[in-house]
């Protein structure tokens, strides 16, 4: 069974770079951490590629 997915996204790739780092931390290996560069790259990946668990989208 593969690991539930959170993906992040914002279009400041240090903001996204460190929140992904945080939570890689946070939740070890509970959870698969994707970026996404802004709001179309991350429903791109929603609707092509992934099955999320959990969406951030820090600035809309």
């Amino acid at each position: 069974m593969s690991k539930p997915v959170i993906l992040c996204a914002d279009d400041e790739k240090i903001v996204l770079n460190s929140l992904k780092e945080q939570l890689k931390r946070a939740f070890r290996n509970d959870y698969s951490v994707e970026t996404a560069e802004g709001g179309k790259d991350a429903l791109d990946l929603y609707l092509l590629r992934f099955n999320f668990s959990i969406i951030k989208m820090l600035k809309i």
